[in-house]
C-alpha cells in the first residue's frame, strides 16, 4: 500500500496513464486539475478524488500554485502505472 503526502509543482500535469488498482487523492493545499472520461475537474482544499481501477486519467497542479495532496493506493502493481501510448 502506498500512503504518501505529495507536492505537485504549479502547472505540472502528469501523462495520461492507468493502473489496475484504485487510487484516492485528498487535496490539502492548492488546486488539483484532474482529467478522466473526457472531463476536466478542478479540486481544491478538502476535495477528494477517486480513480477507479484501469481508468485512463491524468492530473496535477493548476498553474497558480503548487498542490499538496495525500494519496493512497495498492502498490502491488507499482507506483507509476501504465502510460497511454502516444
Amino acid at each position: 500500500m502506498i500512503v504518501a503526502l505529495m507536492r505537485a509543482p504549479a502547472g505540472k500535469i502528469g501523462d495520461p496513464h492507468s493502473h489496475p488498482n484504485e487510487q484516492w487523492i485528498y487535496v490539502l493545499e492548492g488546486h488539483f486539475e484532474f482529467r478522466i472520461d473526457g472531463q476536466v475537474h478542478k479540486v481544491g482544499p478538502q476535495g477528494l478524488i477517486y480513480v477507479p481501477a484501469n481508468q485512463v486519467h491524468q492530473g496535477g497542479a493548476t498553474p497558480e500554485a503548487d498542490c499538496v495532496f495525500f494519496t493512497c493506493k495498492d502498490a502491488s502493481y507499482g507506483l507509476h502505472g501504465i502510460k497511454l501510448a502516444a
